[in-house]
């Protein structure tokens, strides 16, 4: 079974008038190998079909959805990274994006207005952290925020409105 993998809704339109949502599992470790590959589920029709593959296996990652990119952020393969990856599903190309000002493993990823937010998470030696950083498409770049009151890794966060919400995690 996959475990550790970065997951996010899609919504998707096969035409005009409708949209439908797709859950999407990047990355992720089967068994004792961590793997590159992506699945999309759309319940609606029943069916559950591969991605193209990330650009290299990782897991721990988080991702979100925005402007018709899904953004695959943070993690690690059998060491940390600090890239991330915007998707664009029509062409089924990755843009490396630039790198993290430092490690998080098992972020929380969520996108509210115009910026994907990376929080949480834990360093290159295990520590949670309480970093809190938003990826700005516009001016292609990283910035950098005031960080969570708490250091947590292994976190979901959700977005209500324009408020985040980062929930559960280990710190």
């Amino acid at each position: 079974a996959r475990h550790s993998a970065a997951a996010v809704t899609v919504i998707v339109s096969d035409d005009v008038d409708t949209e439908e949502q797709e859950g999407w599992l990047l990355g992720g470790q089967v068994g004792a190998d961590i793997v590159d590959s992506g699945l999309r589920l759309r319940s609606t029709r029943d069916y559950v079909r591969r991605l193209p593959d990330l650009p290299e296996a990782r897991f721990l990652a988080a991702a979100a959805a925005l402007d018709d990119r899904i953004y695959v952020l943070g993690g690690r393969n059998f060491s940390e990274v600090a890239q991330g990856w915007a998707f664009d599903p029509e062409t089924g190309a990755y843009e490396e994006l630039p790198p993290l000002a430092s490690l998080q493993n098992g972020p929380g990823a969520v996108a509210v207005g115009d910026r994907v937010y990376l929080v949480g998470g834990a360093d290159g030696f295990g520590n949670s952290v309480a970093t809190n950083r938003a990826w700005d498409p516009a001016l292609h770049e990283w910035v950098e925020l005031a960080p969570m009151t708490s250091a947590r890794r292994d976190v979901a966060a959700v977005a209500l409105g324009t408020e985040i919400y980062v929930i559960g995690g280990d710190n």
